[in-house]
């Protein structure tokens, strides 16, 4: 127990800047995006009621407002009756847009979000450290670093003869609050880097997604360079829900590549699993994927983003995982505390 408690401290040594910045990091985009939410929400419409256009017609208001060389890439469904349809904007020497429109008066406004710009500079410090793949890598090494830092300090903390509610007190003392807090914490500073470290990985990653999984049929394997199909957005989006019965629409993605259509089961939060059907030429669906019924592989793989991002449930595991992230921060303060710490005096 002495030396796994030894190689404890020397990783912690080693860690402390790094967890620490991964805390900061991942706090600061998870607070961005929760406070931005509700403090500046989208733009909302009144309830009317006057009769839904066509979202092929929303399409053309979005493109006729973005100008001369407009290009629709993406569309966003309105999550709600009285929230408005999102579509980006490709231009040819212009930075991409993005055209609310009102899908009963078919108005159109530019949505700017300047915090979506901090939010995405963070996520990318966050995910690469803005090294490319090799930051990448270096990111999962942290991960797998933290991992064995709680495999080291748990079993040190967690004595046989009072585990039951002896480390879960907290008391005066760095290694008590150190202690106490890893014990509260410790499924949860376990889930962040496991899923970290295999989102780092491609290889785990896939490794994942083939336990289990089901066969891949041809239509999803789709050609590198494969050109778009122009098609009715309205037709896409019916075909997509007849394929996905019982799933709603959230986005369709157009531009490069065949159409995606993407969709979360009725009733589920936004940032779950998500079921993709790409739609080939005239409208018809050539490859169904849903995690749900792809097999045990690909359907955890797909709760690996929204759990390590807080996503995909309720706002309680948002608040979970931000208090992961406020206990790693605990444990690189008190862990250094306790370093630095005066030896007691003999008398």
């Amino acid at each position: 127990m002495r030396r796994v408690a030894a190689f404890h401290k020397l990783l912690g040594i080693i860690m402390v800047l790094p967890l620490a910045f991964m805390a900061l990091t991942g706090t600061a985009m998870l607070l961005t995006r929760t406070v931005h939410g509700l403090v500046s929400p989208m733009p909302i419409r009144m309830p009317s009621e006057t009769a839904t256009h066509t979202l092929d017609e929303q399409m053309a208001a979005a493109r006729a407002a973005g100008g001369a060389g407009a290009k629709i890439t993406a569309y966003v469904s309105p999550s709600d009756a009285r929230s408005l349809a999102a579509f980006t904007i490709a231009r040819a020497d212009a930075e991409p847009i993005t055209m609310l429109v009102d899908p009963s008066t078919l108005a159109t406004g530019r949505y700017d979000d300047r915090d979506t710009a901090f939010y995405e500079w963070m996520h990318h410090i966050h995910e690469t450290l803005l090294a490319g793949d090799s930051g990448k890598s270096i990111v999962g090494i942290f991960g797998v670093g933290m991992l064995l830092l709680v495999m080291a300090g748990a079993p040190a903390w967690f004595k046989p003869k009072a585990w039951r509610r002896e480390p879960f007190t907290f008391k005066r003392g760095w290694l008590r609050v150190h202690g106490a807090v890893g014990a509260w914490a410790l499924a949860i500073v376990v889930l962040l880097p496991l899923t970290g470290a295999i989102m780092s990985f491609p290889v785990l990653g896939a490794q994942l997604r083939a336990v289990g999984a089901a066969p891949v049929a041809p239509g999803c394997r789709v050609r590198a360079g494969a050109k778009t199909q122009a098609g009715s957005l309205d037709e896409a989006v019916a075909a997509a829900t007849a394929a996905a019965p019982g799933q709603r629409v959230t986005s369709v993605r157009m531009g490069r590549g065949p159409m995606r259509v993407s969709l979360l089961p009725d009733g589920a939060p936004i940032g779950g699993p998500l079921t993709f059907v790409t739609i080939g030429p005239g409208g018809s669906v050539t490859c169904v994927s849903d995690p749900r019924t792809a097999g045990i592989g690909p359907f955890v793989n797909a709760w690996i983003r929204p759990l390590h991002a807080g996503k995909g449930l309720t706002y309680a595991w948002t608040l979970v995982t931000l208090a992961g992230g406020l206990a790693v921060l605990v444990f690189t303060v008190t862990g250094t505390a306790m370093r630095f710490r005066r030896a007691p005096r003999r008398a």
